[in-house]
């Protein structure tokens, strides 16, 4: 397994403890650091610290289950608490120590900035409870009144629920994982799920709402019966055979606990007790204490087998996905590790924001398969492994992904939904899906239409993805045309899947997949961009509605399935993909496609066959022009597409004029080079053509 290192905070101060001891009816708080104790003024329990070891929290607990708060100042002259203000839930703190969060009755959750002089409570912005923050991933985790668990990016940004019936919710130490204490069947119930809200199970029968994550995140402690136990995420239990107030952990194999009235440790592995020695600690029974976690550093399983080193000149980063551009093959990622070609590992206790881009030879590994990448195989808030070309993560320009690794596929058991952006209407959920109903006025994809039934979210690999798109199933070489006014993309994975996509100027894009890679007539998978994309357009052209894009085919896993256009719909300013079936439903169906071709004017010579085409060879020894046809027109007739990919061969004569598009202008027959868009004007004989007439430069749109 590879091990990958967590960091939880930036400070190692182990040796701080808050012991409450009893002795002869007299109760005493003390504070042990540095070999020295300090008696604290304050008749309330230690309950925990501050990540930067600056601040204790006391509390007193009531029988409802909430507690009154107070905070000591250890870097002041005097330890007298800081009493706040109404009964509030336990804290949670940022990565700093200089703000935690509490629920306050009547007043919802509030944030409590301590990095001045005293602290200052924030105005509230959520009416809920238990609050729980995770600096790792950035994520606010809060109970609402109906018990429902929502998460969300921030205090107050769009959330999303995970969870019914929820108590109490702690997040891992890698930010992937909730532990989330739920009520089933009247009884209180332990259970695991990600970030996300996919993979939930259940772990153990719980009868308290405390629990906690072992540094390393592998393992989590609850109460059951009165018995303090450990779990791990293979589920196997052991106990500690303690009661009371909760152990806490010294490392991921460790505990420190209050054993009849003793402080002593507790080793996981050998499931035995030795005593603990604390210099200054007072005389008499322990009746509470609060441990001060350090800097921990630990190695924690994950991953296959072997996950590799990354080259040199590149890098392996740990991350979730915070947005997704799959259009333009982006995603922002928020990384929490980097790993360099020199062995050494970077943590982030504030995770930073890397754009990501990946191409044609990009691939995915989930399980034990690699396969080409493609950017609808991630969703928001995946966990994935990435090797990027790069020095480091945080840069501003794109960094290209070479390779990632996810744990497992997606799965349609996510659910939930995220608001696209603060003040959007629109709502997507976990796979990018919106549910709105559209109608966009657009073309048919496929001219002379098909006969299709609408399979908008129907299960993919057995359950394992919702379909995004509807089938249109066509013969190969069915020629696509745009479906509005804008911009063409091509893109061509590794394996020879080939996809088309048209940015409309409408605010829309369509995504055309499939697209034919077969040489016409057979099923060979070596067609090429020849054969599945229009010649004369490359990625970036301008295309209006109608225009010929490609041909319709069964390349990627349409294999086994048949020729058929994947047909998605997606709205620019969100990203989210809808269903296409109005749209389709109400397109206009076009019997061949629009031409867009040079209109040249009273310089078309009469009673003569035209050619549009794109040179691809020069012979410059038997005065031939070899090319792909792109349009072409007869006696009288207006130029037309052409339907199916076809070579041209045109015999240029000594009286063959060529002049410029531009101008009408003679030229010079060298200016026709490689590349070079001409119209032709001449007498056909097959697919030749003897020429009269080389217009230069006249390619689509001029």
């Amino acid at each position: 397994m590879t091990n990958f290192l967590v960091l939880l905070c930036t400070k190692p101060n182990s040796d701080l403890i808050a012991v409450r001891t009893l002795l002869e009816g007299r109760s005493q708080l003390t504070l042990l650091r540095r070999g020295r104790a300090e008696t604290i003024n304050s008749d309330s329990d230690p309950i925990g610290w501050s990540p930067n070891g600056r601040w204790l929290v006391l509390g007193t607990k009531h029988a409802d289950g909430t507690f009154s708060l107070s905070l000591v100042d250890t870097a002041a002259a005097t330890l007298d608490p800081y009493e706040l203000q109404g009964r509030s839930s336990l804290p949670t703190w940022t990565a700093d120590g200089g703000t935690f969060f509490v629920s306050m009755k009547d007043k919802g959750i509030l944030s409590v900035r301590v990095s001045g002089t005293e602290p200052q409570t924030s105005t509230s912005h959520i009416m809920g409870d238990r609050p729980d923050w995770s600096a790792a991933s950035h994520r606010f985790a809060y109970l609402d009144s109906a018990g429902d668990l929502w998460v969300s990016s921030s205090e107050a940004g769009a959330r999303k629920k995970l969870s019914s019936n929820a108590r109490a919710a702690k997040w891992s130490p890698d930010g992937q994982s909730l532990a989330i204490v739920r009520t089933v069947n009247s009884k209180n119930e332990l259970w695991l799920c990600s970030a996300s809200g996919e993979d939930k199970r259940k772990l153990a029968s719980v009868d308290s709402l405390e629990t906690s994550w072992s540094p390393n995140g592998n393992s989590l402690l609850y109460r059951l019966s009165g018995d303090w136990k450990v779990i791990d995420m293979g589920q196997k239990t052991v106990s500690t055979g303690t009661g009371g107030i909760a152990p806490v952990w010294v490392d991921s194999k460790t505990l420190l606990a209050n054993k009849e009235g003793l402080l002593q440790t507790f080793d996981i592995r050998s499931e035995s007790w030795r005593g603990a020695t604390f210099e200054g600690l007072p005389e008499g029974q322990v009746m509470s204490f609060a441990r001060f976690q350090g800097l921990v550093v630990e190695k924690r399983s994950r991953g296959p087998e072997a996950i590799p080193e990354p080259a040199k000149g590149r890098i392996r980063v740990t991350a979730t996905v915070q947005a997704l551009d799959v259009l333009n093959d982006r995603a922002t990622l928020r990384v929490s590790s980097v790993l360099g070609s020199d062995k050494m590992e970077l943590n982030f206790a504030q995770p930073v924001d890397q754009i990501v881009t990946w191409d044609a030879n990009t691939t995915i590994t989930q399980g034990s398969v690699t396969s080409p990448f493609r950017g609808t195989d991630l969703v928001p808030e995946a966990s994935v492994v990435l090797w990027l070309k790069g020095s480091k993560a945080g840069v501003p320009e794109p960094l290209l992904v070479e390779s990632l690794w996810m744990d497992r596929p997606i799965t349609p058991s996510r659910k939930g939904s995220r608001d696209v952006e603060r003040g959007n209407t629109r709502s997507i959920e976990y796979d990018g899906v919106c549910m709105d109903e559209v109608a966009v006025p657009m073309a048919f994809p496929l001219v002379d239409g098909v006969k299709w039934s609408d399979t908008f979210l129907r299960d993919r690999d057995g359950g394992a993805r919702r379909h995004h798109g509807q089938d249109l199933m066509a013969e190969k070489m069915r020629p696509l045309v745009a479906t509005f006014d804008g911009q063409v993309s091509f893109s061509s994975s590794g394996s020879g899947h080939h996809i088309i996509y048209v940015k409309g100027d409408c605010g829309w894009t369509s995504a055309y997949m499939h697209v034919n890679n077969d040489t016409p007539g057979t099923d060979d998978g070596k067609g090429g961009p020849r054969f599945a994309f229009a010649p004369g357009l490359k990625s970036g052209d301008r295309v209006v509605k109608g225009q010929l894009v490609g041909f319709c085919g069964d390349s990627g896993n349409a294999e086994s399935v048949g020729s058929h256009c994947h047909f998605e719909l997606r709205e620019q300013a969100t990203g989210g993909v809808f269903n296409a079936h109005l749209s389709l439903s109400e397109a206009e169906v076009l019997r061949s496609p629009i031409y867009p071709g040079p209109v040249l004017g009273s310089k078309v010579l009469p009673k003569k066959h035209r050619w549009d085409m794109l040179v691809t060879k020069v012979d410059v020894d038997r005065d031939v022009l070899v090319g792909e046809l792109i349009g072409e027109a007869g006696p009288g007739e207006a130029a037309q597409s052409i339907l199916k990919p076809q070579l041209v061969y045109v015999k240029l004569s000594p009286g063959t004029r060529f002049v410029e598009r531009a101008t009408w202008a003679d030229t010079q027959k060298a200016t026709v080079t490689v590349g070079t868009y001409i119209t032709v004007f001449g007498t056909p004989t097959g697919n030749s053509l003897s020429s009269l007439l080389v217009a230069v430069g006249a390619g689509l749109g001029d």
